[in-house]
């Protein structure tokens, strides 16, 4: 175990656990050293929207899969950075000061600002927030970290009061059991050039200064639109529609995959991704910018791309959240065509190749 830095590049004003804690490769795929687990930056009203979205379709809440399947991502990384005898040490010895740096690190990856209240050996741990992203997948965030440490499942009760919480984590004294589904793979690999380009002092990427820090806030915002994005790992969405589709079938792949074209057709329509320039007039620099949002977010790199009038073919390698991919990619031709789509996908050798037609 050693702790993630929490400073910032006075230079390049990334934050320096970017630099520091994690690897990339010319495709912008970012992986933590100490667990090489992949993340990536998501829209915070996107993971909402998609939550909902689905509700609303299968008629179903899906609270307690969302919740269960960000707090195993969390708690399997936490158990990760924990092993060996320093990890189990620290448990035994200063389990408070790993929850605190959860603390000290959460406004890097924009989930919002904490802080550890009250906490006793075992539970109960009090943490408080403000400007909380998105209050289910906190909640899960501060669980999984509990049982990580603690050992065994908890319950977590939420307050609301004016814009902050208040979450109380104790044991449940029972064990809950493991979803049918398989646990999606937590780690990631790199498969694009080792070069990139880098901050001259601190060696983060460039590609990062897309994105502003508010530190004080607990935010990330991209400075072209201003939208809020969040960094978090891409486990947890696989989980959970991988656990769906193992009780409801594949077509809950498709319903997924339409779930998000909707939402990026409707974010790309109302010009939220074009930052003020309009993204000009030419039909390939709108897809050429649009598209280009998917490796921005260490999602995968689209290595190129065809149109025509009535078609759009995309290949994206090293891939992260598929379903969600097909969807940018089906929302974004319908938003730039004005015409209804219908996508196919192919997945083989760590390269994803979307179609779409009319």
């Amino acid at each position: 175990m050693r702790p993630l830095h929490s400073g910032v590049c006075s230079t390049c004003n990334v934050p320096s656990t970017w630099a520091k804690d994690s690897v990339f490769d010319g495709d912008n795929t970012s992986l933590q050293k100490m667990v090489p687990i992949r993340g990536v930056f998501y829209e915070a009203g996107e993971i909402e929207h998609f939550i909902r979205g689905m509700e609303e379709s299968l008629g179903a809440s899906l609270d307690r899969v969302a919740f269960d399947a960000h707090k195993r991502a969390v708690k399997r990384f936490f158990s990760g950075t924990l092993g060996g005898v320093t990890g189990s040490l620290a448990r035994l010895a200063v389990p408070r000061f790993i929850y605190k740096q959860q603390a000290t690190v959460a406004p890097n990856f924009g989930v919002g600002r904490m802080s550890v209240g009250a906490y006793n050996r075992g539970g109960p741990l009090e943490v408080e927030a403000t400007n909380v992203w998105n209050e289910r997948l906190f909640a899960a965030d501060v669980a999984g970290a509990f049982e990580a440490v603690e050992g065994e499942e908890c319950e977590v009760h939420t307050e609301r009061t004016a814009g902050a919480y208040r979450f109380v984590v104790r044991k449940s004294g029972e064990k809950r059991p493991e979803y049918t589904g398989r646990l999606v793979p937590l780690t990631g690999s790199l498969q694009g050039e080792r070069a990139y380009p880098r901050c001259r002092v601190c060696g983060a990427p460039i590609s990062f200064q897309v994105f502003h820090w508010d530190r004080e806030r607990g935010e990330i915002r991209e400075r072209d639109n201003g939208l809020r994005v969040v960094h978090q790992t891409v486990a947890c969405f696989d989980s959970m529609l991988h656990e769906m589709e193992e009780e409801l079938g594949e077509e809950l792949r498709e319903l997924a995959v339409r779930v998000q074209a909707d939402y990026v057709r409707d974010k790309v329509a109302s010009g939220a991704y074009e930052g003020g320039d309009g993204n000009g007039r030419d039909l390939g620099r709108k897809y050429f910018n649009h598209l280009g949002l998917i490796r921005r977010r260490c999602m995968g790199n689209p290595l190129d791309f065809d149109f025509g009038p009535d078609a759009l073919k995309v290949h994206i390698r090293n891939p992260a959240n598929e379903e969600l991919l097909i969807g940018r990619v089906l929302g974004t031709y319908e938003a730039v065509t004005g015409r209804k789509g219908r996508a196919s996908d192919d997945s083989s050798d760590g390269m994803l190749s979307v179609e779409v037609s009319a």
